[in-house]
């Protein structure tokens, strides 16, 4: 269950790799969101396996198509400006993640309706979608810490606790 906190590197991959591309067309600039997402999930599925519990059963190579979903999302947040819009922005987190919940949900669901998988039992059909939940709010997590993080550094704010 640990190594589901590796799904916050997807996010801060894909924030490292189009922080340095900002005045980039938008056509690359979706490629560099969705190809991030892929490449930082295909790294972490063949470095450390499947991050998946027991529960969900899904291959190594669903994580590189969460991070697909997660670029997707996150690009579109990104060109909506909702992470940054006033008011929103302290609920943008939570919001994209449960998105991303609902789409990674939406594979699991695909996945498992086309390869046959056994059926679960209520309690993981309880513990999946939290999971997912999980998984969703990382991703995103990796993605806006390090934006806020960089936007008060850069604006000389005080922070306090």
């Amino acid at each position: 269950m640990e190594s589901l906190f590796l799904f916050f590197l997807i996010g801060l991959t894909i924030f490292i790799s189009t922080h340095f591309v900002k005045s980039a067309r938008e056509t690359s600039r979706f490629l560099i969101f969705l190809g991030s997402g892929i490449l930082s999930g295909l790294l972490i599925g063949l470095l450390a396996g499947t991050p998946w519990p027991p529960s969900v059963q899904l291959p190594g190579g669903g994580v590189a198509v969460v991070g697909g979903l997660a670029g997707i999302v996150l690009y579109v947040a990104d060109r909506g400006k909702l992470i940054t819009r006033p008011g929103l922005q302290y609920f943008a987190t939570i919001f994209l993640g449960l998105a991303l919940a609902a789409l990674s949900y939406g594979f699991l669901f695909l996945y498992t309706a086309f390869a046959n998988v056994e059926h679960r039992t209520p309690e993981e059909r309880t513990l999946i979608p939290l999971v997912f939940i999980l998984v969703g709010f990382l991703t995103v997590f990796g993605y806006t810490f390090p934006q806020r993080w960089l936007k008060q550094r850069q604006s000389g704010k005080k922070i306090d606790n």
